[in-house]
This record gives C-alpha cells, structure tokens and sequence, in this order.
C-alpha cells in the first residue's frame, strides 16, 4: 500500500534575535531534529551566517512527509564561536518545536518564539520563520523549437560585410527576486542573421519546477526576451486552431506562431511548443489552504458486549480499547489538518435513555441533537465515553443513516475554486451490514461529493462485506444501476491487521494511505486547481 511520498523543503529565517556576544561578532546556525521512536534525530545544519540577528539561511531542510504519521520537528538556533563542529562548545540562543503538517498548511508562513526548553517560561529569544514547499518530481517534459529572423549583425564593421554574428539562445528561471538560474544553452549557430536552433526538451520541475506561471528569460548573445509558459500556450493555442482548420501547416513555410519580443536587434520566434498537463498533488492544495474535516461514528449494537464486561469492544479497562485505540490513531493525525478542531460524532445502533423501546440509527455523541460536534479528538473520546453510560447497546448494524447525516454535512459547505475543503468520515464498527444495499446506493451517490469514508472494523466478526465496499477491485453499482464515478472507501480490519504486522503497526498508515490520492481526484473531477499560497513578506528564495 502506497504512502503519500511527498518530499518538502522547508526554508528557514530568523529575525529578532537576542545578542549574546557583547564584544564579538553574533554568528547564528540552525540545527533541524525530527522525532523519530520518542528520540531527536539530526536531520541537518544550515550554514553559519556571520553578524547578524535576523539570519535568512541560504540551507534548507528537505523532509519526507507522509500523512498518516504526525511528524515532530524542532528547530535549534546557535550562535557559533568556534569551527567545532561540537554543538555543546557553542551559544544555544533557542529552539522551537513544531508539527510538519503545520508549517504546509501555514500561509505565507510559520511563525514561531524561540526558547529555552529547560526554561519555556523565560522571555522569548526571538522568532523563527518557516515556509515548506513541496519538491516537485514530475517527469513531464517540455519540448522547445525555436528560432530568430532579422538579428542585427554585430561583427566589426569590417567584417559586417563578410558575415553575420554567431548567435546562441539560453533559457533561464526567474526567481522572485529577481536573480536568474540559467536552465539550458542551445549549441552556436554561425554566420546567420535567421538562426533556427535544435529543438530541445527540458523536464519541467527543471525549467519552473512546474509552476507554469513561473517567468521565463531567453537572453541571446543579441538580445533579450521575456515570457511566460502559461501564456505562452494561451497566445499559441488560437493560432494552431486556426492554422490547422486551414490544412495550410503541411504546405507553407513554417508559420512563425508566436512573437515573444520585436526589438531593434531583430525578430525571436516561437515554431512550437508543448506544454504538459499540470499534475497537483495533495500537498499543493494543502499549501492553497484546502482544509479537511473529520466526522466520526461509533458502532454502540449489542455485538459488541455488555461494556462493564472485560470481554467488551467497548470495556473501559486500563488499556484503551479498539474504539479509542482507532479514534485516537486516526484522530490525531487527522486533526491537524482542521481548522477549527470541530468533529460531528454520532453514534449508531442503540436505545437512547428518552426511548428505550426504539434503537437509533443516529444519534449525536454530544446528545445535542441540533449540534452534533464536539472540540478535538478528547471531546469525541470524553462524549463516547459518556454515551456509553447512557445508551443501551442494541441494533441491527445500518450505515445508511450514518452516511445520510454526513453526506447532508459534506454538501452544506459547498466546495469551490476559492472555498476549498474535503471531508473524512472515520466510521469505528464490530459487525455486518444489515442494510448493504441501502448502504452501496449511498456510496455510490457520494462518490461525486467531497469526501473519503474510512471504517475500521473491531472484533473477529466476518468483515467480507466491507471488503466489497471497500471497492479497489470492483467498482459498487447501486440498485438502479449506477457506477461509482471513484473510490472513496478504505476498510481495515483492526485485529487482522495487528495479527499480521504485530503489536508495532500503524492504523493510521493503513487507513489513510489512500486519502491523498482521493482528495486529488475529486478536486480534479470538479475541475478545482489549487489556489495559490500567499507570499511571504519576505521571500525565501535565493
């Protein structure tokens, strides 16, 4: 099973820092540690800048990021007063510990006081800033056939007569402070005021890191010009259209199809180009400020066993149960990524104390059956808990409720270009569907809406059913025939997976592993790009 894989890069300044050299010079380095098996683990060092108190590291730090895991990062400043490469021999000016996920979802950037860990309350030491962009890998290629007309001659005058200039074309990235990175050189054509150079391909993380808004400089050894490969293929396309409803491509002199610069020195020109289809990934709309939301539903049928008996899924004993074991694995990574820390929690298939003669399908965990949420994953933990002494466990086990009362939450916060979010349903069971059909209909009606549903079923029970949900190999069909327009569904067994990897497993890395992928494809299904992450004040781009 796959995991996200993103690689980010994590840009770091400081400013504001206190001077602890009163005679010498303040030279600042920063140290990154990740929190891997409860230790601090050196990931790296920026360079040491020399004089000064707001240090803007040249160094960055790249991390894999995955979403099933909360990653711990802590940021360490020093001031350096010698060349050992001995941490303790040098001024520890302060640290700031963090969260991955929180700088990608920070905008324009994260901003966090340095301290003393073994004096948290001590006046602040000053501020670190953090910016993450993810590393971009795409293998698209960009394909380039360029050429000049007209170039002003600018041999001697002597040799003017003779001969024209030899000419060469570069392309280079613009960063956004106005330096330039050379990205490719064409060979040299000689004596020739019409030069057409090799066509050529450049990957495209290589030549804009895939931001097709990036800007482009093509200085020649003549001249120069700028553009855009955004519009580029805006201006390009219309005149491909019009020329091949012609059928004139294959018989006249190549078109020239695009004027990038007319200037004094002549004329550069454009004779094709491709541009790839952008690919996004689940970090770039993270970075754009698309939030997830988390709605919980816990199995309260009698399947489960009386909850004051040790056997119980639902016994409180010392050990957390299967029910908090998963709602705290998954809800803690998954709280990160919510805004306001706000999760309906309903729960399904008992008698409530106002009627104990009818079971509910759907009944709020918070027992506000106007307002179903509660704050963070203690809230739903402390309103199941609760519910447990107040409910009598009963059944049949119905999912269609459930899934009625989250899709009416999904579709009353509509998701558009501007207002981008997804939602993750986490349903905890211990047994069959008794409503299967229902149920599938509902999937199948929810696979064109905002949201993944992940359920984890506790307990031996035969789970084959979810497994048909679960829908990897074969697309559900509802009762009128419909498809799935994608997979939104993830099953795991709780006990096989602890069966088959052992004590040390992850459910939050089985169950989520799938996420990413899905938000991706719904956003692309709606035809939703990622916004653009704001711009920090100040740009951590060299």
């Amino acid at each position: 099973m796959s995991r996200t894989g993103s690689k980010i890069e994590v840009f770091v300044r400081c400013s504001q820092l206190v001077n602890l050299d009163l005679l010498t010079k303040f030279d600042p380095l920063c140290v990154l540690y990740e929190k891997r098996q409860d230790a601090w683990s050196e990931c790296g060092r920026t360079e040491v800048i020399n004089d000064t108190l707001d240090p803007q590291f040249l160094t960055t730090f790249i991390v894999d990021y995955h979403l099933d895991e909360l990653q711990l990062l802590k940021f360490v400043v020093y001031d350096v007063d010698s060349s050992s490469t001995d941490l303790s021999s040098h001024d520890l000016i302060g640290e700031a510990e963090v969260t991955l996920s929180s700088i990608i979802i920070s905008s324009p950037e994260l901003v966090k006081e340095l301290r003393l860990a073994k004096n948290p309350q001590k006046k602040n030491r000053g501020m670190i800033h953090l910016v993450a962009e993810e590393v971009k890998e795409s293998k698209s290629i960009i394909r380039f056939d360029i050429a000049a007309r007209n170039l002003k001659n600018k041999c001697s005058s002597l040799k003017r007569f003779l001969r024209n200039s030899s000419t060469f074309l570069e392309l280079r990235r613009k960063n956004e402070d106005g330096s330039e990175v050379l990205v490719y050189k064409t060979e040299v054509v000689k004596n020739s005021a019409n030069p057409h150079w090799t066509c050529f391909e450049i990957p495209s993380w290589k030549l804009c890191n895939s931001d097709m808004h990036a800007q482009l400089s093509l200085p020649a050894n003549i001249g120069k010009a700028l553009t855009q490969l955004l519009s580029l293929a805006k201006r390009l396309s219309p005149l491909k259209s019009f020329w091949a409803s012609k059928c004139l491509q294959k018989i006249l002199y190549p078109l020239l199809l695009l004027l990038l610069r007319q200037t004094k020195r002549g004329l550069l020109a454009l004779y094709s180009f491709n541009l790839p289809t952008p690919i996004y990934s689940f970090v770039d709309y993270l970075k754009g400020g698309c939030s997830l939301s988390v709605m919980v539903a816990v199995d309260f049928t009698a399947s489960n066993g009386v909850p004051s008996l040790p056997h119980s899924l639902h016994y409180n004993g010392p050990t957390p149960n299967a029910y908090v074991e998963a709602i705290t694995s998954i809800g803690k990574i998954l709280a990160e990524y919510d805004s306001d820390q706000m999760f309906p929690a309903w729960g399904f298939g008992a008698k409530l104390p106002a009627n104990r003669t009818d079971v509910s399908h759907c009944f709020p965990l918070s027992g506000n059956t106007y307002n179903p949420e509660v704050y963070g994953v203690e809230g739903i933990l402390t309103a199941y808990r609760q519910s447990l002494d107040h409910v009598h466990l009963s059944g049949p086990t119905l999912f269609s409720p459930i899934l009625d009362a989250a899709l009416r939450y999904v579709r009353s916060d509509s998701v558009t270009q501007e207002h981008q979010t997804y939602n993750i349903l986490l349903i905890v069971t211990d047994g069959v569907i008794h409503d299967m059909e229902k149920t599938i209909d509902k999937i199948v009606d929810a696979s064109d809406e905002a949201l993944s549903i992940i359920i984890v079923g506790v307990g031996d029970a035969d789970f084959s059913q979810m497994e048909t949900l679960d829908a990897d190999d074969v697309p559900l069909k509802s009762s009128d025939g419909k498809t799935m327009l994608r997979d939104i569904v993830q099953f795991v067994s709780f006990e096989e997976l602890r069966h088959r990897i052992g004590m040390d497993f992850s459910l939050a890395r089985e169950v989520l592993a799938e996420v990413p992928d899905q938000l991706v494809s719904f956003m692309k299904f709606r035809g939703i790009a990622p916004n653009k992450a704001a711009v920090p004040a100040n740009p951590p781009f060299s």
